[in-house]
């Protein structure tokens, strides 16, 4: 048997209590009820009066369950769309803000940083990039991506920033102890040898991992000027030992967004401004590199320059990031000239 159960309400047209609302249908299903004017489907004999009172009574107890269950349903459902609203583009709206903010604070640092950079690589020298953890992507974001160009030499240990696997062999918690772990960096930092033009260029949120903060004060130890990339009010040493800072200004926990019932908050910005941070200074560097001419082949797909023209300058930009990297690999020169003694 099926009612259908219009729900009068001021605010609908259509009898419910929403604007455009909806009828409810109540379907009842009870083995002992075939028709409810009395008539049994199995016997055809009408129902006692007994027996249609309990029929009734059946029907009125289903009805008002059937109802709860709607407006309860409909009730839970408009509670979530009010909820989602409260969030709905939040996350946007405050990571923009913070792009202007880092725009507005961070443009004269920047742009120093974009001097150094075209400085080093006008002459011949590279910028070295390092970052563990999550703080890989700038590096990877800087070179060698597509509209990207050599001179920047991306230093990144799979140990630290392996993210695939995230338990097991090569796991996160082995990452995470072993950028904490001092004395890493000089290890990495043992198989180069800069050179006098050389500029280093980390990133850290907190700027206060051992193997970050080392790999700085290496560089600087070898005589390259230092830039951080980093959060100053993380409190992390890396902002303290650099020459130049770029201030991520993140709040605590990186994250943008405190959600009704969640412990804690969600929605980490520091990425999208590493990354508006390194193509910032990739672009302002290409410009002034180019008003040298000095500007590398830059890596170009071919629906920009066709087919042909792509591939010749893919291969010439990863001939030049070849010739530079092979002069500061520790033991390249004297391998090399071994080799033709």
């Amino acid at each position: 048997m099926r009612l259908t159960l219009n729900r009068a309400a001021s605010s609908g047209s259509d009898g419910s209590n929403e604007p455009g609302g909806k009828i409810v249908h109540c379907s009842v299903s009870h083995a002992s009820i075939a028709w409810y004017r009395g008539i049994s489907e199995a016997t055809q004999e009408p129902f006692s009066r007994s027996q249609l009172a309990l029929l009734r009574q059946a029907v009125v107890d289903y009805t008002s369950s059937c109802l709860y269950n709607q407006y309860n349903k409909m009730t839970t459902q408009r509670y979530q769309r009010r909820f989602m609203t409260n969030y709905q583009g939040l996350w946007l709206e405050r990571a923009i803000e913070a792009l202007h903010k880092l725009q507005s604070s961070q443009a004269d640092a920047i742009a120093e940083a974009a001097a150094w950079s075209a400085e080093a690589i006008g002459s011949d020298g590279m910028v070295h990039l390092f970052g563990s953890g999550h703080s890989r992507i700038p590096v990877e974001e800087m070179f060698p991506r597509y509209a990207s160009f050599p001179g920047f030499n991306p230093m990144v240990e799979l140990s630290t920033s392996f993210h695939t696997q995230i338990v097991g062999s090569n796991g996160q918690r082995q990452a995470m102890f072993i950028e904490r772990v001092s004395g890493m960096a000089e290890t990495v930092l043992a198989n180069y040898n800069f050179g006098p033009n050389d500029v280093y260029l980390g990133f850290s949120v907190s700027g206060s991992n051992a193997m970050p903060v080392e790999m700085l004060l290496g560089a600087k130890t070898r005589g390259l000027k230092t830039i951080a990339v980093t959060s100053v009010a993380a409190g992390g040493s890396m902002a303290r030992h650099a020459d130049l800072v770029i201030d991520l200004d993140v709040p605590n926990g990186d994250a943008l967004v405190s959600i009704e019932g969640a412990e804690s908050p969600v929605g980490p910005v520091s990425t999208l401004l590493y990354v508006a941070i390194v193509n910032e200074i990739k672009v302002q560097t290409a410009a002034l590199l180019g008003a040298e001419g000095k500007l590398p082949p830059v890596l170009t797909g071919e629906a920009v320059v066709g087919a042909e023209r792509s591939k010749e300058l893919f291969e010439a930009a990863y001939d030049e990031h070849a010739r530079r990297a092979s002069r500061i690999l520790h033991g390249a020169q004297s391998g090399v000239a071994s080799i033709h003694a």
